[in-house]
Formats: structure tokens, C-alpha cells, sequence
């Protein structure tokens, strides 16, 4: 009796010390509806395009780094094609995607490179960034394990107060952990993403603001628009794998 005594309170105990452990980390239930409702409007889209401007720098408590701006032109079509234009502080580049070939082009230095390619939008995007390093904006918001992605990587993810912003109405997301901040400001008509920020918990690390505008859902884009011919001056530069 004595011994059974014991093994319930060791039990007891060990119950009492995981749920205190798991509340370390908080998920509330109307955040993550809005993140499902976000990821599955996106999910549902047989095409798009957007505009999307960004603002990062690398924050230091001794000093800051110069903003780097850029606006990007992004058009997509399920389930393997895609064009993207951006022009910013480091200069004009352009990536397509044709479900068979990756090109890009820096207009400023008139180099390219062509390399074979195979898979859906994620897939090929995530493929280049660990081979090449490449990175492509805002492109966590177009994977089907956002919500999920978002609860692995983050302590806490709340639901903050609705904002008002040029007549429209945005539900704001907030997921903190030891080391960053997401903020994600969400359309409450079109369940799309109107504003994102990723910001450093601590004295220094990197800043990032974007903000989506000219959404078109499901227009028609043609074959042509994902395809690249280099012109005859340019000069072909292999692209480099990651170190």
C-alpha cells in the first residue's frame, strides 16, 4: 500500500512538472484559425500576383546598417511556374520558372544562368535556397505548413487587437519566441496578407518589414511570361552553390 502510495505521488509529480512545461508555450485558438483561414485561401489559388516592398537591416546596439529597400513583382501559377522582378538597393534581377528550367538575370552587370529544375512552386524554391542560397520573398506565406511552421518555430502565438487601416479592417497575429518577433497584419475580408514584420528580441540581429499590395487572384497568365531567352550581349554566369 505504502509503495503504491509512492509510485502515485511520483506520478503526481510528473504530470504537474510537464504541464508546467507546456505551458512555456501558448497557442491561441483564434490566431491559428487565422493563420488555417490564411493558408487555405492562398492553398486554393490556381494563380496570382502581387506587388510586395521590403524594408531589412541588421540592427546593432553600437550602430545600424543601412536600410535595404526593394520592390518586388511576383506572378505564380499552379502548380509549377513563376516570375518574379525586383528592384531595389542592390539593383534589377529577375527569376523565371518555367516547371522544367530556373533562369535568372542581373540586369545591371548583364549576366544569367539557366539550370535545370523539377517540382511545384514550394518545392523548387526551397530546393534553390539550400543549394544557392537564393531567397525569395515572402514565400513562407505560400507553403501549406505555414501555420504549422509558425507553431514549430515560435513559444507563443496570440491574437492582438483588430487595426483599421484605409477603411480596411486587418487581424493582427503576433508570434514571439526567445530570439524574434512575427507581427502579421491579415485582410478580415479577403483573408490575404496585407503586412508582415520580423524583428530581434534582443539588442541586435535583423529587421524585416514587408508589405503586400495589387493582389489579383486567379488571373490569366500565359506560358510566355515564365519563359527566358537570354539576349545575345549577356554573359552566362553559373550560379553558386552554397558554401
Amino acid at each position: 500500500m505504502i509503495n503504491n502510495l509512492k509510485l502515485f505521488s511520483f506520478l503526481i509529480i510528473i504530470i504537474l512538472f510537464s504541464s508546467c512545461r507546456n505551458n512555456d508555450r501558448y497557442y491561441e485558438t483564434k490566431a491559428i484559425e487565422e493563420l488555417d483561414d490564411l493558408a487555405e485561401v492562398i492553398g486554393e489559388l490556381s494563380s496570382c500576383s502581387y506587388t510586395l516592398k521590403t524594408l531589412s537591416k541588421h540592427i546593432n546596439k553600437e550602430e545600424e546598417s543601412d536600410w535595404n529597400e526593394n520592390t518586388h513583382d511576383v506572378y505564380m501559377r499552379g502548380p509549377d511556374r513563376f516570375y518574379i522582378y525586383t528592384i531595389g538597393t542592390k539593383g534589377q534581377k529577375s527569376f523565371w520558372y518555367n516547371g522544367r528550367r530556373f533562369s535568372y538575370y542581373l540586369y545591371d552587370r548583364n549576366v544569367f544562368d539557366t539550370i535545370k529544375a523539377e517540382g511545384n512552386i514550394v518545392e523548387v524554391i526551397d530546393d534553390l535556397h539550400k543549394k544557392y542560397n537564393i531567397y525569395f520573398p515572402a514565400a513562407d506565406f505560400f507553403y501549406p505548413t505555414l501555420t504549422d511552421d509558425i507553431i514549430d518555430f515560435y513559444d507563443e502565438v496570440i491574437s492582438l487587437e483588430s487595426q483599421t487601416i484605409n477603411k480596411k479592417e486587418y487581424a493582427i497575429i503576433q508570434a514571439v519566441n526567445k530570439e524574434k518577433i512575427l507581427t502579421i497584419w491579415i485582410d478580415e475580408t479577403s483573408k490575404l496578407p496585407y503586412k508582415f514584420i520580423i524583428e530581434p528580441q534582443t539588442d541586435q540581429g535583423q529587421y524585416y518589414e514587408a508589405e503586400f499590395s495589387n493582389w489579383k487572384l486567379n488571373p490569366k497568365l500565359y506560358d510566355i511570361l515564365f519563359e527566358y531567352q537570354p539576349s545575345k550581349d549577356s554573359k552566362r554566369e553559373p550560379l553558386k552553390l552554397k558554401q
